[in-house]
């Protein structure tokens, strides 16, 4: 698989295929040889999981990536304020 385009998957998500999207992300990130390509499976699946309102797996990810960053994107656009 094109590490450097797995992005580009992005585009082609929706309600039908996101279960199974995602979970191959975050599979194949499993056995990934070094950390970019890690980073860049659970990123993607991340901006998946946001696109489609998914905050609390998008957070689950940004936890996994230990990234702030992400965590603090996922807090602020979830509308759902306690």
């Amino acid at each position: 698989m094109e590490v450097d385009r797995i992005e580009e998957i992005i585009q082609f998500v929706d309600e039908d295929n996101i279960q199974r999207i995602t979970l191959y992300l975050t599979r194949c990130s499993l056995y990934c040889a070094d950390q970019y390509e890690i980073k860049k499976y659970l990123e993607t699946a991340y901006h998946i999981y946001m696109k489609m309102k998914k905050f609390v797996s998008a957070m689950r990810i940004a936890i996994k990536l230990n990234n702030e960053e992400l965590m603090r994107q996922a807090l602020d656009a979830c509308d759902n304020r306690l």
